[in-house]
């Protein structure tokens, strides 16, 4: 899903308002093809509890950003398997990790927690399984 905010400057004509409202609604976005590996981890996405569904919205394979700055990293990772028409994908989210591991698969079981969803051909997406350690409280 694509959002696009236009914010004009103060005093700007009700005219020039009008032309960006109509520009902006004349574009379209095409989704992705059904059954690409794109459409099937967002259509994953959708099964993830809502606590954790904006953590993995922009990944598509790895990502890490810092928690404590030079100590340590969240890790976010997916990873997508085509079985047939259908896929199998399952998400990863690791918190304390340290800067030298981020590019480690591995869901070590005391900072770790993971969901594996099957997406059918039809585009329905179920949560098969969800373990590791439990989800630590986020701020804000």
């Amino acid at each position: 899903c694509y959002s696009i905010e236009v914010y004009c400057a103060p005093g700007v004509s009700d005219a020039t308002a009008q032309a960006v409202t109509s520009l902006l609604e004349s574009w379209q976005f095409d989704a992705f093809p059904a059954g690409d590996e794109n459409w099937a981890l967002q259509q994953a996405s959708r099964a993830l509890p809502e606590t954790v569904t904006s953590l993995f919205s922009p990944v598509w394979a790895m990502s890490t950003r810092w928690t404590t700055p030079g100590e340590t990293v969240e890790t976010l990772f997916s990873e997508i398997v085509a079985e047939g028409d259908a896929f199998t994908v399952v998400f990863q989210y690791r918190w304390d990790d340290p800067p030298d591991q981020t590019n480690s698969r591995e869901c070590p079981e005391d900072h770790c927690h993971w969901w594996r969803v099957e997406v059918a051909p039809d585009g329905a997406a179920t949560l098969l399984e969800e373990g590791g350690a439990p989800l630590p409280q986020r701020e804000g």
